[in-house]
């Protein structure tokens, strides 16, 4: 049920846009140009406009959708399965630029910390029937963003503040817990299937 409510954001921003690549448009004058293109006579006219369903945005979706479903779900797996300091690790050991990794984990944090303190906001005003009409539901999310803004500033004021007294230089030290000792085993499954998924991808392209 978490992976499909996680999954759930993503799908919703991709389902509103594939219909702007299947659905193409152009000037009555000029429908004969892509007579061919449209599929099954599907098609309206709008004034000067004509509207109708591309083959061309059809196979650009059959390609788009299951790319970028599937991306996200290999993104959901790694953010899902390893802790986050382990890939900070990880990207410290490929020689990532220190500030890359430093802002990864600033953000990390104060995505967190955003979420507990509105989550915090939103249950005492629900407690106090703030979201009981519309109207007093709209002000009750005004003062909940105004407030969510007041304390992150302070949150940033006293995150900056125990830095500077710890004598922070730029980089931030994550304590890890044992040096990372590959496996063999994993190395194989890992070269194996991208081996059989590089040579899938060139035969269904083809």
């Amino acid at each position: 049920k978490l992976y499909l409510r996680l999954l759930s954001l993503p799908l919703m921003f991709l389902l509103t846009s594939l219909p702007a690549l299947a659905i193409g448009g152009i000037e009555l004058n000029q429908i004969q140009a892509i007579h061919s293109d449209i599929w099954q006579g599907w098609g309206i006219s709008i004034g000067n406009f004509y509207l109708y369903v591309s083959l061309t945005g059809l196979y650009q979706v059959s390609l788009l959708f299951p790319r970028t479903l599937a991306s996200t779900s290999c993104m959901y797996f790694i953010l899902l399965t390893i802790p986050f300091t382990e890939i900070l690790q990880i990207l410290r050991q490929l020689r990532f630029p220190p500030l890359l990794t430093e802002l990864l984990l600033l953000m990390y944090r104060f995505i967190f910390s955003l979420l507990a303190i509105a989550d915090e906001l939103w249950i005492a005003q629900n407690s106090r029937c703030g979201y009981r009409t519309w109207k007093l539901g709209m002000r009750s999310l005004g003062i909940l963003i105004g407030q969510l803004l007041q304390r992150t500033l302070v949150n940033y004021r006293q995150v900056s503040l125990s830095l500077a007294s710890r004598g922070f230089n730029g980089e931030l030290r994550v304590w890890h817990s044992s040096p990372y000792k590959p496996s063999r085993r994993y190395t194989f499954e890992a070269l194996f299937g991208c081996t059989v998924l590089t040579l899938l991808s060139f035969v269904f392209q083809r």
